[in-house]
């Protein structure tokens, strides 16, 4: 129920098929300029078992020449030839499917998609800049994001679309159909069980 209670507001969940979202990210890396689009499972425990040791080893050194420029080149010489930007891969591909355990309930399974800005690319890159979008919250801070599969022109990979706790789950289940009707998709709507408590 706090998953309803926190994310939907006793609205709506839409399960998708990894598979066919696996291919859509696909789609997306060939047509725009991704560093990577990466899914994985989010751990909630044992985080050290999603860490490789090995792709971290001189992170010491790579940060100390990036704090201390004047001696980086000696600390090369003695230490090694790694720059922090050795580590933003592996950083990156690790870092956003880590979460505190008391989230643990989420079972959570991530996208995480790093996208260029439109003036930063390597010369011989011929993909397109992905377009940026913004949006602004409450208190006037201006959010820029990616709309991720949006210019694909395909339709999501939808498996079901569950039906939260609500008194009035029928209208609801109602207004889906006519959606799923109007955009031609045929996928099950499901209720929930979870009775509602306002």
């Amino acid at each position: 129920m706090s998953q309803w209670r926190g994310y939907a507001k006793g609205g709506f969940a839409i399960e998708f098929d990894e598979i066919g979202i696996d291919d859509l990210n696909a789609a997306e890396r060939t047509r725009y300029r991704y560093q990577g689009i990466i899914t994985n499972t989010v751990a909630y425990n044992d985080h050290e078992s999603r860490v490789s040791k090995k792709d971290f080893e001189g992170l010491g050194t790579a940060l100390l020449k990036s704090l201390i420029p004047k001696i980086a080149d000696r600390l090369t010489d003695i230490l090694g030839p790694k720059t922090t930007n050795d580590f933003a891969g592996p950083f990156l591909a690790t870092s956003p499917f880590l979460k505190h355990p008391s989230f643990e309930e989420e079972n959570e399974y991530r996208i995480v998609a790093l996208c260029n800005r439109p003036t930063v690319y390597e010369e011989n890159d011929e993909r397109d800049a992905k377009p940026i979008q913004f949006r602004s919250r409450a208190t006037g801070q201006l959010i820029p994001y990616i709309a991720l599969y949006h210019e694909l022109k395909t339709v999501l990979p939808i498996k079901s679309i569950i039906i939260g706790p609500h008194p009035n789950q029928s209208e609801r289940q109602m207004s889906v159909e006519i959606l799923l009707e109007k955009i031609g998709v045929n996928v099950p709507i499901k209720i929930s069980l979870i009775p509602f408590r306002d």
